[in-house]
């Protein structure tokens, strides 16, 4: 304390009163200086702290405006952060967005931020492997308020990373997600809420798009579809895309189901894809068993496709009996029941009716005639049974 017009502390012995929301303090000046503790208001809110003399020397005044010495802020509550407008939440950051990535969010702070405190921290984690993850790299930007507005439950802030110029190419190849959380304090001293949002619980999380292998599986087509048996050549194709932004190579597994549930493994390989393309893969099947089957393709740690399923019958038999077996039984019952009628009735036709012989008169049993003798053709008593005409030699 000073007088106004020489600017000398005052030797005279006076009081002074500060007051500070509904609390006071008086003390004592001494050489101009004085000391003293005063109570927080327990309201949250801005306050000035005022004072006024007590006892002054004759003719003393205070000449003060009638301001405010100094300005606190009681704030018994954290500022946090009310939400993250960009990048989207739990979306794929592409790699044509990596370049100057800008990041908006909103904070809650009811009394006042302080601007110099806040800062938006990132770290490139491995993907997929929780809390443990190894990290590639990490830092801090600083975050700017947009507005004057340092108050309010939408504080608008936001930076820019970037995430092109820290995905180094040997980055670039393996799994990798951005994790991000802000810190800072308000002018109270209280720190941004550290509840997911702290090294350990990110606030956002998103996965970096990868140079790697992306692969996709057509539906599994079967040749023929229908009419299968044992023994038959299917022709099997299915069409695997890779779409990612690195070449690959797939270990492709095929593998036969049955309705049972067994699984018979039909081949293993693995198969080169460029990117953006295309590869066809062919498959002949040979059915060894019977019944109920279906097809399935895999990439390991990929994705996979299933056939439609078919009906594999027992295996096809050669020459007559084979053609005959082939054909619907309760056919052959029909046709065979058809040809045993028709003989039956072919055989009761055409056979021989006997005529019986009538007993002769009296039963009196007749002696069977005698053959007669040829006549002589010639001799004596041979020649023509017709006499001679008068005249004739008979000796001639």
């Amino acid at each position: 304390m000073v007088w106004y017009r020489t600017g000398t502390p005052p030797t005279q012995s006076l009081d002074i009163e500060l007051t500070l929301g509904e609390n006071n303090l008086e003390a004592s000046v001494v050489n101009g200086t004085f000391s003293g503790i005063m109570l927080a208001p327990l309201l949250d809110g801005t306050y000035g702290l005022y004072g006024d003399l007590q006892n002054a020397p004759n003719g003393a005044i205070y000449r003060g405006e009638g301001s405010a010495f100094v300005w606190f802020i009681v704030d018994n509550q954290a500022p946090r952060v009310a939400a993250v407008d960009r990048p989207g939440f739990n979306t794929m950051l592409d790699e044509e967005v990596w370049k100057d990535l800008q990041f908006e969010l909103r904070l809650d702070e009811n009394a006042r931020l302080d601007e110099s405190s806040l800062r938006l921290h990132w770290s490139l984690n491995e993907a997929g492997l929780g809390l443990n993850s190894y990290v590639f790299d990490n830092g801090s930007v600083p975050l700017e308020i947009l507005g004057e507005r340092k108050n309010g439950d939408s504080i608008p802030v936001r930076c820019t990373l970037d995430v092109d110029a820290l995905m180094i190419p040997a980055f670039r190849t393996k799994a990798v997600e951005l994790r991000v959380w802000v810190t800072g304090d308000d002018e109270a001293g209280l720190s941004i809420d550290s509840v997911y949002n702290d090294i350990n619980a990110p606030l956002r999380v998103w996965n970096l798009e990868q140079r790697v292998p992306v692969y996709s599986v057509s539906d599994i087509e079967i040749k023929p579809n229908s009419d299968i048996h044992q023994g038959d050549l299917i022709e099997v194709s299915a069409l695997i895309t890779n779409s990612g932004l690195a070449d690959g190579e797939a270990n492709v597994v095929l593998e036969q189901v049955e309705s049972t549930g067994a699984r018979t493994r039909l081949e293993a390989r693995v198969i080169d894809v460029q990117a953006g393309d295309q590869f066809i893969y062919q498959f002949l099947w040979k059915p060894g068993r019977d019944g109920s089957q279906w097809l399935e393709l895999s990439i390991i740690n990929g994705p996979n496709a299933q056939s439609a399923t078919v009906l594999v019958d027992e295996p096809r038999s050669d020459g007559v009996f084979g053609t005959i077996s082939s054909v619907n039984p309760v056919l052959l019952t029909v046709v065979f029941l058809l040809t045993v009628g028709l003989v039956a009735l072919l055989l009761f036709g055409l056979r021989r009716e006997e005529v019986p012989v009538p007993p002769s008169a009296g039963g009196v049993h007749q002696r069977p005639s005698q053959p007669r003798p040829a006549p002589p053709t010639s001799g004596p008593y041979g020649g023509q049974d017709q006499p001679r005409s008068p005249g004739e030699n008979p000796y001639q």
